[in-house]
């Protein structure tokens, strides 16, 4: 069972600490503009909504909304993570620890530092990139690991 813990605890740890030296970084202009030969670019960018920006102009919606939504579906799967095997254990790990740490961040700041973009992953109707962060990264890889067993 101390996966799902641990598993949360260090995914959440690492989030705030990467969008912590993020803010610096770019503060200090020594952010990289590319990491991983080229593979992955990086840019500051403070989201005050949801994925793609969704919701800001609803700052109260933006802070309640996912760490509820969050709540609610482990709450109605507690049963489920208590039985599961350790790849959904973890995978429901990296599902909290990646909502709390957007959740946190919304609360705390009223919006969320992404920090990376894909080249060639353009949205089709806004012509902008779309920008993300290790926290969604590892709610959408919790997720999958969630179903998996």
């Amino acid at each position: 069972m101390l996966l799902f813990p641990i598993a949360a605890a260090c995914t959440f740890a690492a989030d705030q600490l990467i969008k912590k030296k993020v803010r610096k970084l770019d503060d200090e202009g020594r952010l990289p503009k590319t990491v991983l030969g080229g593979r992955v670019h990086l840019k500051r960018v403070e989201n005050p909504g949801m994925i793609m920006g969704l919701g800001k102009n609803h700052p109260m919606l933006v802070k309640i909304l996912p760490a509820a939504a969050v709540f609610v579906y482990v709450l109605l799967s507690w049963s489920r993570i208590r039985s599961a095997g350790a790849l959904s254990r973890i995978g429901w790990g990296l599902l909290v620890g990646g909502a709390a740490g957007n959740a946190v961040e919304h609360i705390a700041r009223g919006r969320v530092t992404d920090y990376i973009r894909q080249p060639d992953i353009p949205h089709k109707e806004r012509k902008t990139w779309i920008y993300y962060n290790l926290a969604d990264m590892t709610l959408t890889a919790g997720l999958i690991l969630s179903f998996l067993e």
